[in-house]
C-alpha cells in the first residue's frame, strides 16, 4: 500500500470526524498533566511554547518539519510560534498549522485549566495510539515510532473568562516521515451554555 500524504489522511480523518454524532468522554484521553510529565503554558493570554524537537522529522505539505510550537490559541504552528489570535479563516499568514481548535484561548483565570504537552516513546502508550488510529486511514501494519499529545485542558477565553470551557486532546503519532493528526473533544467540555 503507497502512504498517504498528510493532506489525504486530514481529508479521510475529517470526513470519519463529520458521522461521530457524540464527543468522546474525557476519560478516554490520554493521561495528561503534571502526573504523566508533561510540559505546560502557564496562566496566559497568548504565549506559545519554545520549539519542541520531535523524535524524527515528518512531512507536511511537501515540507521536512522537525519540531513544533504549542499556541495557547488551539494550534500547533510548525516554522515559528503563531501566538496571537485573529478572527480570520484559514489559511493563515504562510505559516504551516494544524488548528485542533482555533479560539481566544485564555488560561489566566482562577476558572481555567492549561495547556499540557509531551513526547512520548513509552510502548504502552504507542501501542494504544496504533490500536487507536482507524485503520482506513493508514496501512493496517502501522507501528507508531513517538506520540505527542497536547491537551488544552478545560480552558476559558478571552478576557479572563472561564464561565464556558473546554477541553480539546491532539495526538500526533509518526512513524518515520508519517505523520497522523487526531482531534479529541471531551464530551462533558461540549456543554457550554
Amino acid at each position: 500500500m503507497t502512504p498517504l500524504r498528510f493532506e489525504e489522511l486530514l481529508l479521510r480523518f475529517a470526513m470519519l470526524t463529520t458521522t461521530i454524532a457524540n464527543a468522546i468522554p474525557i476519560t478516554s484521553f490520554y493521561n495528561y498533566g503534571r502526573l504523566a510529565g508533561d510540559s505546560q503554558l502557564g496562566p496566559t493570554d497568548d504565549d506559545p511554547s519554545p520549539p519542541i524537537q520531535l523524535p524524527t522529522a515528518f512531512l507536511y505539505y511537501n515540507t521536512l518539519y522537525s519540531s513544533l510550537f504549542v499556541n495557547n490559541n488551539g494550534i500547533l504552528s510548525f516554522t515559528s510560534s503563531f501566538p496571537d489570535f485573529t478572527a480570520q479563516p484559514f489559511p493563515l499568514q504562510s505559516t504551516a498549522l494544524v488548528a485542533p481548535y482555533w479560539a481566544d484561548v485564555d488560561t489566566r483565570s482562577a476558572g481555567s485549566g492549561l495547556v499540557w504537552y509531551r513526547i512520548t516513546l513509552d510502548a504502552t502508550l504507542l501501542a494504544r495510539a496504533g490500536h487507536d488510529i482507524p485503520k482506513i486511514l493508514i496501512d493496517a501494519d502501522f507501528i507508531p515510532q513517538w506520540l505527542f499529545i497536547v491537551t488544552w485542558d478545560h480552558v476559558g477565553y478571552y478576557y479572563l473568562n472561564s464561565d464556558k470551557i473546554l477541553t480539546i486532546a491532539t495526538k500526533f503519532v509518526s512513524k518515520t516521515v508519517q505523520l497522523l493528526m487526531e482531534a479529541i473533544i471531551a464530551a462533558a467540555a461540549l456543554a457550554m451554555s
